[in-house]
Protein backbone atom coordinates (compact mmCIF):
# COMPACT_ATOMS: atom_id res chain seq x y z
CA UNK A 1 0.00 0.00 0.00
CA UNK A 2 1.78 3.24 -0.63
CA UNK A 3 1.16 6.35 1.62
CA UNK A 4 1.60 9.92 1.05
CA UNK A 5 2.72 11.72 4.24
CA UNK A 6 3.33 14.93 4.93
CA UNK A 7 5.13 16.48 7.58
CA UNK A 8 5.67 19.50 9.35
CA UNK A 9 9.36 19.38 9.89
CA UNK A 10 12.49 21.84 11.13
CA UNK A 11 15.90 21.60 10.56
CA UNK A 12 16.12 21.94 6.89
CA UNK A 13 14.04 23.86 4.53
CA UNK A 14 13.45 25.00 0.78
CA UNK A 15 16.71 27.51 1.36
CA UNK A 16 18.49 24.65 1.73
CA UNK A 17 19.46 23.28 -1.32
CA UNK A 18 21.78 20.44 -0.83
CA UNK A 19 19.22 19.28 1.82
CA UNK A 20 16.56 19.64 -1.38
CA UNK A 21 18.62 17.87 -4.01
CA UNK A 22 19.15 15.29 -0.97
CA UNK A 23 16.19 14.13 -0.25
CA UNK A 24 14.78 14.57 -3.62
CA UNK A 25 17.79 12.58 -5.33
CA UNK A 26 17.82 9.24 -2.45
CA UNK A 27 14.58 9.46 -0.64
CA UNK A 28 12.60 10.78 -3.47
CA UNK A 29 11.17 13.57 -1.04
CA UNK A 30 10.28 16.88 -1.67
CA UNK A 31 10.79 20.02 0.70
CA UNK A 32 8.08 23.07 0.70
CA UNK A 33 6.71 25.82 2.36
CA UNK A 34 3.10 26.12 2.96
CA UNK A 35 1.36 28.31 5.37
CA UNK A 36 4.54 29.53 6.84
CA UNK A 37 5.70 26.39 7.77
CA UNK A 38 8.52 24.02 6.47
CA UNK A 39 6.84 20.45 5.13
CA UNK A 40 8.33 17.48 3.80
CA UNK A 41 6.23 15.14 1.51
CA UNK A 42 7.03 11.33 0.64
CA UNK A 43 5.51 8.19 -0.49
CA UNK A 44 6.38 5.22 1.45
CA UNK A 45 5.12 1.38 0.44
CA UNK A 46 4.30 -0.06 3.59
CA UNK A 47 1.24 -1.97 5.41
CA UNK A 48 -0.12 0.83 7.27
CA UNK A 49 0.84 4.63 8.02
CA UNK A 50 2.58 4.47 11.05
CA UNK A 51 4.89 1.84 9.28
CA UNK A 52 5.37 3.95 6.88
CA UNK A 53 6.47 6.97 9.14
CA UNK A 54 9.23 5.19 10.32
CA UNK A 55 10.43 4.05 7.35
CA UNK A 56 10.07 7.96 6.26
CA UNK A 57 12.08 8.96 9.35
CA UNK A 58 14.89 6.31 8.71
CA UNK A 59 15.32 6.95 4.94
CA UNK A 60 15.47 10.80 5.02
CA UNK A 61 17.49 11.38 8.14
CA UNK A 62 20.05 8.64 6.72
CA UNK A 63 20.90 11.35 3.71
CA UNK A 64 19.79 14.76 5.98
CA UNK A 65 20.81 13.82 9.85
CA UNK A 66 19.38 17.31 10.93
CA UNK A 67 15.77 17.27 9.79
CA UNK A 68 13.77 17.21 12.49
CA UNK A 69 10.01 15.57 12.27
CA UNK A 70 7.75 17.54 14.78
CA UNK A 71 4.21 16.48 13.16
CA UNK A 72 1.99 15.37 10.36
CA UNK A 73 0.56 18.37 8.30
CA UNK A 74 -3.38 17.83 8.27
CA UNK A 75 -3.67 18.43 4.71
CA UNK A 76 -7.93 20.45 5.35
CA UNK A 77 -9.46 21.46 2.61
CA UNK A 78 -12.45 23.29 1.89
CA UNK A 79 -14.81 23.34 -1.29
CA UNK A 80 -12.64 24.99 -3.87
CA UNK A 81 -9.74 22.53 -2.79
CA UNK A 82 -11.90 19.27 -3.30
CA UNK A 83 -13.38 21.10 -6.59
CA UNK A 84 -9.71 21.82 -7.96
CA UNK A 85 -8.33 18.54 -6.63
CA UNK A 86 -10.79 16.65 -8.20
CA UNK A 87 -11.72 18.73 -11.38
CA UNK A 88 -15.50 19.44 -10.26
CA UNK A 89 -17.08 22.31 -9.86
CA UNK A 90 -18.15 23.87 -6.42
CA UNK A 91 -21.45 23.38 -7.06
CA UNK A 92 -20.91 19.29 -7.51
CA UNK A 93 -18.79 19.30 -4.65
CA UNK A 94 -21.67 21.25 -2.18
CA UNK A 95 -23.78 18.16 -3.53
CA UNK A 96 -21.93 15.92 -2.42
CA UNK A 97 -21.45 17.44 1.38
CA UNK A 98 -25.14 17.54 1.62
CA UNK A 99 -25.88 14.63 0.18
CA UNK A 100 -28.15 15.81 -2.58
CA UNK A 101 -26.17 13.40 -5.54
CA UNK A 102 -25.65 10.01 -5.46
CA UNK A 103 -27.93 8.99 -3.05
CA UNK A 104 -26.97 5.31 -1.59
CA UNK A 105 -23.16 6.25 -1.39
CA UNK A 106 -21.88 6.74 2.19
CA UNK A 107 -22.24 9.85 3.99
CA UNK A 108 -19.61 12.78 2.93
CA UNK A 109 -16.93 13.16 6.32
CA UNK A 110 -17.68 14.71 8.95
CA UNK A 111 -15.86 18.40 8.94
CA UNK A 112 -12.72 18.67 11.02
CA UNK A 113 -13.67 22.23 12.07
CA UNK A 114 -14.11 26.17 10.99
CA UNK A 115 -11.87 28.29 9.54
CA UNK A 116 -13.19 31.69 9.05
CA UNK A 117 -16.74 30.85 8.10
CA UNK A 118 -15.74 27.91 6.16
CA UNK A 119 -16.33 24.45 7.01
CA UNK A 120 -12.68 22.39 5.96
CA UNK A 121 -12.26 18.36 5.49
CA UNK A 122 -9.19 15.99 6.35
CA UNK A 123 -8.20 15.56 2.57
CA UNK A 124 -7.02 11.97 3.31
CA UNK A 125 -10.94 11.28 4.72
CA UNK A 126 -12.26 12.94 1.73
CA UNK A 127 -9.75 11.26 -0.75
CA UNK A 128 -11.24 8.07 1.07
CA UNK A 129 -14.64 9.14 0.41
CA UNK A 130 -14.17 9.85 -3.56
CA UNK A 131 -13.09 6.09 -4.21
CA UNK A 132 -16.62 5.54 -4.39
CA UNK A 133 -16.94 7.45 -7.30
CA UNK A 134 -13.50 6.40 -8.41
CA UNK A 135 -12.18 10.38 -8.31
CA UNK A 136 -9.62 9.50 -5.22
CA UNK A 137 -5.81 9.79 -6.42
CA UNK A 138 -4.69 5.74 -5.33
CA UNK A 139 -2.53 7.05 -2.84
CA UNK A 140 -3.56 6.27 1.31
CA UNK A 141 -2.89 8.60 3.91
CA UNK A 142 -2.88 8.08 7.89
CA UNK A 143 -6.33 7.99 9.23
CA UNK A 144 -7.52 9.90 12.38
CA UNK A 145 -6.03 7.79 14.67
CA UNK A 146 -3.05 7.13 12.83
CA UNK A 147 -2.59 10.45 12.84
CA UNK A 148 -3.01 10.88 16.67
CA UNK A 149 -0.61 7.82 17.16
CA UNK A 150 2.05 9.29 15.21
CA UNK A 151 2.19 12.73 16.45
CA UNK A 152 2.46 11.15 19.49
CA UNK A 153 5.26 8.90 18.56
CA UNK A 154 7.27 11.94 17.40
CA UNK A 155 6.63 14.54 19.97
CA UNK A 156 7.82 11.14 22.10
CA UNK A 157 11.28 10.90 19.71
CA UNK A 158 11.61 14.26 20.14
CA UNK A 159 11.41 14.50 24.12
CA UNK A 160 13.55 11.75 24.55
CA UNK A 161 16.75 13.20 22.20
CA UNK A 162 16.06 16.62 24.55
CA UNK A 163 16.75 14.16 26.93
CA UNK A 164 19.80 12.27 26.33
CA UNK A 165 20.94 15.87 25.04
CA UNK A 166 20.37 17.79 28.63
CA UNK A 167 22.28 14.44 29.94
CA UNK A 168 24.88 14.89 27.69
CA UNK A 169 25.57 18.46 28.91
CA UNK A 170 25.56 17.65 32.72
CA UNK A 171 27.96 14.69 31.79
CA UNK A 172 29.84 17.59 29.84
CA UNK A 173 29.62 20.22 32.08
CA UNK A 174 31.51 18.12 35.04
CA UNK A 175 34.13 16.41 32.76
CA UNK A 176 35.13 19.08 30.65
CA UNK A 177 36.45 22.10 31.63
CA UNK A 178 35.19 25.47 30.17
CA UNK A 179 35.92 27.12 27.13
CA UNK A 180 37.85 23.32 25.99
CA UNK A 181 37.62 22.53 22.43
CA UNK A 182 34.26 20.77 20.97
CA UNK A 183 34.19 18.37 17.46
CA UNK A 184 30.44 18.31 16.55
CA UNK A 185 29.84 16.11 13.62
CA UNK A 186 32.62 17.04 11.06
CA UNK A 187 32.98 20.67 12.77
CA UNK A 188 35.66 21.17 14.60
CA UNK A 189 35.20 24.70 16.53
CA UNK A 190 34.72 25.92 19.88
CA UNK A 191 30.92 25.58 21.22
CA UNK A 192 29.52 26.99 24.45
CA UNK A 193 27.32 24.36 25.56
CA UNK A 194 24.20 25.97 24.77
CA UNK A 195 25.68 25.36 21.14
CA UNK A 196 26.39 21.37 21.83
CA UNK A 197 22.69 21.46 23.52
CA UNK A 198 21.49 22.74 20.06
CA UNK A 199 23.13 20.61 17.90
CA UNK A 200 22.66 17.33 20.22
CA UNK A 201 18.93 18.34 19.99
CA UNK A 202 18.93 18.89 15.88
CA UNK A 203 20.78 15.69 14.83
CA UNK A 204 21.09 13.10 18.34
CA UNK A 205 24.52 12.97 17.40
CA UNK A 206 27.83 14.90 19.38
CA UNK A 207 31.40 13.80 19.22
CA UNK A 208 33.31 15.53 22.25
CA UNK A 209 37.27 16.32 22.18
CA UNK A 210 38.76 14.51 25.35
CA UNK A 211 41.89 15.25 24.64
CA UNK A 212 42.48 16.97 28.48
CA UNK A 213 40.73 14.14 29.78
CA UNK A 214 43.25 11.33 28.69
CA UNK A 215 45.42 12.28 31.32
CA UNK A 216 43.04 11.56 33.95
CA UNK A 217 41.34 8.36 32.87
CA UNK A 218 41.47 6.03 30.01
CA UNK A 219 39.37 7.39 26.96
CA UNK A 220 37.71 3.53 27.46
CA UNK A 221 36.70 4.27 30.86
CA UNK A 222 35.35 7.67 30.32
CA UNK A 223 33.21 6.42 27.71
CA UNK A 224 31.54 3.64 30.03
CA UNK A 225 31.26 6.52 32.15
CA UNK A 226 29.58 8.84 29.85
CA UNK A 227 27.44 5.78 28.84
CA UNK A 228 26.16 4.92 31.70
CA UNK A 229 25.08 8.68 32.48
CA UNK A 230 23.60 8.92 29.27
CA UNK A 231 22.00 5.76 28.29
CA UNK A 232 22.44 6.92 25.27
CA UNK A 233 25.94 5.33 23.53
CA UNK A 234 24.14 4.39 20.06
CA UNK A 235 23.21 8.07 20.04
CA UNK A 236 26.55 9.56 21.17
CA UNK A 237 30.36 9.40 20.21
CA UNK A 238 32.92 9.92 22.38
CA UNK A 239 36.74 10.41 20.47
CA UNK A 240 39.72 12.21 20.86
CA UNK A 241 40.78 14.95 18.56
CA UNK A 242 44.05 16.00 17.53
CA UNK A 243 45.41 18.75 19.19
Amino acid sequence: MEYELTFVVTGADVDDDGAVWSLMEHADATLHRGAGVDLLTISVDADNAVDATQMAIVECKRHVPELVFLRLDRDLVGVSEIAQRTKRSRQNVSQWISGERHVGLAPFPAPEGVVGRARVWLWGEVNTWLAQLGLNDDLSRPTRDEILEIDYLLSVLEKSKRLRAERALLWSATRVRRGKSFNVGLLNTRKSLSRIHADFTNTGHIVFDIHSLSRVAPKRAVSEEFDAATSASSAVELTEVEQ
